[in-house]
């Protein structure tokens, strides 16, 4: 019989006679615990300096597994590939015009439907190359408001006031095509802005929800913002309309 140092106990364990074939545990008396039920997953997080557990397993399917943030799936969506395109053109030499082969490197980004679906805000529309085309079709009013300008120092038979009329109106007539042009591009410019102004209040939303690859759906495992459902499963386009709506582009 084996004692604890500094006590007058016997160790059970120690008092066992050896060859015994059973299980340690059992041998104490000890039964071991049935498997328990699978728990919902939870995350601790640090709010304030109190500690707070937030269940991340998804509303619909009760799986915690397959659950992943809503920015790593749009992420994983996205890819960006560069490859080389053949351009031509006409050049103007010494002898006259000449064809112009070359080639040009090209970016191409590549989204999935689960990552557009899930875009915390929509595409910003280009105006550049609009307003490019705007100031090209302006070229034959510019041209013809000189000749304007010349048939006003020599007046003709038909009279100062008829010529003026008829000049506005052929200049007017040419300015519809760049006036459309420009148009547009305000209307994007204005698109662009209330997006970008947006985009914080959205990204708040956006940044705080899942996706559950399992059932494939979004949610919320605490309410990021006023108005935004916690623990409810949302397909990906009712998701995109929270965020939109919470950067106040949904209607836009």
């Amino acid at each position: 019989m084996t004692l604890f140092h500094g006590t007058g106990h016997t160790d059970p364990r120690q008092t066992m006679p050896k060859g015994v074939g059973c299980h340690k545990d059992q041998s104490l008396g000890i039964t071991e615990p049935a498997t328990a039920a699978r728990k919902p997953s939870r995350h601790i997080a640090w709010d304030g300096g109190a500690r707070m557990k937030i269940d991340i397993s998804c509303p619909r399917c009760g799986d915690g597994h397959g659950v992943q943030s809503v920015p790593a799936a749009h992420a994983e969506g996205v890819s960006t590939s560069y490859g080389t395109d053949l351009t031509t053109g006409v050049g103007i030499s010494p002898s006259g015009l000449m064809p112009i082969l070359g080639t040009t490197t090209v970016e191409r980004t590549h989204t999935t439907a689960l990552a557009r679906s899930l875009s915390m805000a929509p595409a910003q529309r280009p105006v550049g190359r609009l307003l490019a085309i705007g100031l090209v079709l302006l070229i034959p009013d510019l041209l013809a408001l000189a000749v304007l300008a010349l048939a006003l120092q020599q007046p003709d038979e038909v009279g100062l006031l008829a010529t003026l009329f008829g000049a506005v109106f052929f200049l007017g007539a040419l300015a519809i095509p760049s006036t459309i042009a420009f148009c547009i591009a305000i209307g994007r410019a204005r698109f662009n802005t209330r997006v970008s102004r947006g985009r914080r209040a959205a990204h708040v939303v956006w940044s705080s929800a899942l996706y559950c690859h399992r059932c494939g759906m979004a949610f919320w495992p605490f309410s990021p913002a006023p108005n935004i459902p916690a623990h409810q499963a949302f397909p990906p386009e009712n998701f995109r309309w929270f965020v939109w709506h919470a950067g106040d582009y949904v209607d836009a």
